[in-house]
This record gives structure tokens, C-alpha cells and sequence, in this order.
């Protein structure tokens, strides 16, 4: 048996842009409009929040972030 141990998101601050960026990406094809950006505060805030749901909460909150939001760049 191989064992893989990946370590959660809440200690992968330094991997939270690049995830963020593909989902945006995903959001934006699977729903076929502009592609949404976070502005540096937001990001700064998703680096700092300790994500007990992981990766699938991460992609709940930009999902929420992209449908509530006023223009294309999220912000806290």
C-alpha cells in the first residue's frame, strides 16, 4: 500500500493563489462570462483564513464571491 499524505489548505497558505486562479478560471467557463479576479486584499484574506473545509470550501466562497459580486474584481 502506498500512503500519500497531503497536507490541508489551511497549511498551504502559498498555494491558495494559484487554486483560486484555476477555479476562477472554471467558474468563468462553466458559467460563460468574463473571468473574475481577486483584488490583493482578498487574496490577503483567503491566505489568512484557516480553511477547515480545505480545498471544496475554498471554491464555495469564490463561487459565492463571483455571483455576489458587483464587478469583476472580488474584494473582501
Amino acid at each position: 500500500m502506498i500512503e500519500i499524505h497531503v497536507p490541508s489548505l489551511r497549511d498551504r497558505a502559498e498555494d491558495i493563489a494559484l487554486l483560486a486562479e484555476g477555479i476562477l478560471d472554471r467558474l468563468a467557463s462553466r458559467g460563460g462570462g468574463d473571468r473574475a479576479r481577486l483584488s490583493t486584499a482578498a487574496l490577503q484574506e483567503l491566505r489568512n483564513y484557516p480553511f477547515p473545509g480545505n480545498v471544496r470550501e475554498l471554491e464555495n466562497v469564490l463561487e459565492r464571491g463571483v455571483a455576489l459580486a458587483v464587478d469583476r474584481e472580488l474584494s473582501p
